[in-house]
């Protein structure tokens, strides 16, 4: 059976493996177009828009990958193009596409994503705009807390405490922006949609409210009985609490030192152990 070889084409190599009859191969050298094609941006972007309309779908999400990362503007409607793919992986890379590459027309064909009947479209859409334009992708995530697709809720409520807090984008709002979105994430505190409420939990703490903290230790320790959320959820959890304050690492360390400890490996486990790693370097008093 043929395989594609596992090591990194060079660019000429690349280029005619691109015309491949061989799916595999195509998509292979798609995927090497990120790092050979950095030196001939234009070049290798024009040699991969033609795959966009490859009959493989594997083909296809390689293509738009390299042509994000190769920051192609030029093939940009191209790209928007496939946002209507007749397959959700195309179409969420299409998304993620016009997100790495920004600017007003990429921005354009967001604002009309954020509009698509498809949920996973929708999804990625929130989460590129808030890439691409802080201050409309936190007015977007606060309209989103209202989705009715539960994860895209859920994404809404942990991009509303990412935007105002994370270093590259607090700079665009001020402190109004910060206790508005409280008051919206608390208003959460009841629904029926554990994502959800979960999610803004994790927001309240990143903005500082510690409030949410009982939850979200119980939810980590397995002890919060009727909660059930995602395991991207779960690891966003734990995350947070390597942000907490030197005076809660003693708990921190207390509910994530038995994940830790595990014997089989996990994401859960590896993340438990980043956390109490980063601890160590804030010791408590």
């Amino acid at each position: 059976m043929f395989h594609p070889s596992l090591r990194t084409r060079s660019y000429a190599a690349a280029l005619r493996d691109l015309a491949s009859e061989k799916a595999a191969v195509r998509a292979a050298a798609a995927r090497d177009m990120l790092s050979s094609g950095r030196e001939h941006p234009r070049e290798a972007a024009d040699a991969l828009a033609p795959l966009l309309d490859d009959a493989d779908t594997a083909v296809r999400v390689a293509a738009l990958v390299a042509l994000g990362a190769l920051d192609a503007h030029h093939h940009v409607d191209a790209i928007a193009a496939r946002v209507d793919d007749d397959h959700g992986e195309v179409r969420q890379h299409a998304v993620m596409a016009l997100g790495d590459l920004g600017g007003d027309r990429a921005r354009e064909h967001l604002e009309r994503a954020l509009g698509a009947g498809f949920a996973e479209v929708r999804f990625q859409a929130l989460v590129a705009m808030a890439h691409v334009d802080p201050p409309r992708g936190l007015a977007l995530a606060r309209e989103a807390l209202g989705d009715e697709d539960r994860y895209i809720a859920a994404e809404a409520a942990l991009l509303v405490g990412a935007l105002l807090t994370r270093d590259a984008t607090r700079r665009h709002f001020t402190a109004a922006h910060a206790a508005e979105a409280l008051t919206a994430l608390t208003a959460l505190d009841a629904h029926p949609n554990d994502e959800l409420r979960v999610g803004a939990w994790v927001s309240r703490v990143r903005l500082g409210d510690a409030a949410p903290l009982d939850a979200l230790f119980a939810l980590a320790a397995g002890r919060l009985a009727g909660v059930s959320v995602s395991a991207d959820l779960a690891l966003d959890v734990i995350d947070t609490f390597g942000d907490l304050d030197v005076a809660h690492h003693a708990r921190v360390r207390a509910v994530l030192g038995p994940i830790a400890r595990r014997w089989f490996h996990s994401e859960t486990r590896e993340r438990a152990r980043a956390v109490i790693a980063r601890l160590a370097e804030r010791p408590s008093p």
